[in-house]
């Protein structure tokens, strides 16, 4: 319940970056509890301030590229062959916030949009859809370790500058976005929200499930680990 509004409200954090808003609501239709829901603004030019100018792309899986398809796009494609058409800070920031969620499904496959907010601004990357993080993968395999699919290989492989770009900013966004005390503070908001408020409980009976609510001090937990790790690999 709670993996994509941390994981957005962890981006609007670490980039100062307009996102989409995401709202909890518990949903009735004729006085009929139908459960709680995490109520989410929809991806288009006009809730990301894109201009009649500017574009938008949503990625797909990255098979098939050629010069000809424009709905074929990811950025191991158009970084190598132009650069400098994105913009180096949301490039940086989505790095190091897409490996500190872990988020799998969120770097070369679909989960995320690229935009230009009118035709002479730089290319960004906005995430979307982010269920798979916080060590929940597709073979659910609960691993806080490993970087090596967070794409990070093809450029500290191919570039000395780069890496040292994203190694600064991840120092940088450290000292003063990625502390603990903060990043705690939202996972206690949503267990007031969803566990002490009984939403879980509510909607749990409703679809005749076990609550998991002990899943938010797993998700605490292994983001501290998280962390950690990425401490002694960024070192």
């Amino acid at each position: 319940k709670i993996r994509n509004k941390f994981s957005s409200d962890l981006w609007r954090y670490i980039s100062n970056e307009n996102i989409l808003n995401g709202k909890y609501i518990e949903l009735f239709i004729d006085n009929d509890y139908k459960g709680l829901y995490l109520l989410k603004e929809y991806v288009s030019k006009k809730s990301l301030n894109v201009s009649e100018n500017g574009s938008l792309f949503k990625s797909v899986l990255y098979l098939n590229q050629d010069d000809n398809n424009v709905h074929y796009i990811h950025d191991k494609y158009y970084l190598l062959r132009h650069p400098d058409d994105f913009d180096i800070n949301n490039f940086l920031n989505y790095k190091i916030f897409i490996s500190l969620i872990k988020g799998v499904d969120n770097n070369e496959y679909n989960n995320y949009y690229l935009a230009m907010k009118d035709e002479n601004s730089k290319i960004i990357k906005i995430p979307w859809d982010m269920d798979l993080t916080f060590g929940l993968t597709f073979n659910r395999i609960n691993d806080y370790e490993l970087v090596s699919d967070m794409g990070f290989d093809i450029y500290y492989n191919n570039s000395y500058d780069l890496n040292n770009l994203i190694k600064e900013r991840y120092w940088s966004l450290r000292k003063n976005k990625i502390i603990f005390d903060n990043m705690d503070k939202y996972i206690d908001d949503y267990k007031n929200i969803l566990i002490n408020s009984g939403a879980t409980y509510r909607d749990s009976n409703r679809w005749n499930v076990e609550p998991v609510n002990d899943d938010i001090e797993n998700i605490r937990e292994w983001l501290h680990k998280r962390v950690e790790y990425l401490d002694e690999f960024f070192r």
